[in-house]
C-alpha cells in the first residue's frame, strides 16, 4: 500500500468515525467566526516555498491574543480527494493552478482557535504556483466567499526557530528547506 492511499484510508476511517458523511455544501449553516464542528475534518493544505519564504495566510486568535499563520488550504469534500481538494482551494483562493505537486504526508491537527476545540486531519503537500507573479508580492489580499484576509511569504528561519507561529503545528523542517536547498 502507498502513502498515499494510507493516507487516504486514514482520513476516511476518521471521516466515519467523526460523522462527517454530509457534504460541506448540504451542512452549511450561516455562522459567523469560527465555530469547529464537534467532528474530525478532513483539510488538504500546500506548502509554497520561495527564495527562504513560505507562503501562509495571516490570522489573529482574539481570545488567546496571539497572531499566527496558517499554511493554504481547506476541507476536502465529501468524494473528493486531497489532490483535487488542493487544487481547487489554491485556484478558489489565489486564481492560480498548481503545478510539481507532491504529496508529503498525513498530519493530525488538534487544536484550539478562539476558546473551541477542533481535530482535523490534514493531507499535506508541496508544489509551485503556475502565477508566477504571486512570488513577487509581499502580500497578497484573499476574497473567499464571505472570508477576507491577507498572505503573506513569512521567512522559513522564522518559522524553524519559533519567532512565527505556523499552523497546523508540525515539525516543518522535513518540508521548509534550510537556505539554499529550496524550490525556485
Amino acid at each position: 500500500m502507498t502513502t498515499t492511499e494510507t493516507g487516504f484510508l486514514i482520513a476516511l476511517l476518521a471521516a466515519v468515525i467523526g460523522g462527517s458523511w454530509v457534504t460541506r455544501e448540504a451542512n452549511k449553516k450561516p455562522r459567523k467566526g469560527f465555530f469547529p464542528p464537534q467532528e474530525i475534518v478532513t483539510k488538504a493544505m500546500c506548502l509554497f516555498v520561495h527564495q527562504g519564504k513560505t507562503l501562509a495566510s495571516k490570522g489573529f486568535d482574539d481570545v488567546a491574543n496571539k497572531h499566527f499563520y496558517r499554511v493554504f488550504g481547506g476541507t476536502v469534500d465529501f468524494l473528493e480527494t486531497g489532490e483535487r481538494a488542493i487544487r481547487r482551494e489554491i485556484q478558489e483562493e489565489l486564481q492560480s493552478d498548481i503545478t510539481d505537486l507532491r504529496f508529503l504526508e498525513v498530519i493530525e491537527n488538534i487544536f484550539t482557535y478562539k476558546g473551541n476545540s477542533g481535530h482535523q486531519i490534514v493531507f499535506l503537500y508541496s508544489g509551485n504556483l503556475a502565477r508566477k507573479e504571486l512570488y513577487k508580492q509581499k502580500t497578497i489580499h484573499i476574497v473567499d466567499g464571505p472570508q477576507e484576509f491577507d498572505a503573506e511569504w513569512i521567512a522559513i528561519e522564522d518559522v524553524l526557530a519559533g519567532r512565527i507561529h505556523l499552523y497546523p503545528e508540525f515539525d516543518y523542517r522535513k518540508y521548509l528547506p534550510a537556505k539554499n536547498n529550496e524550490q525556485k
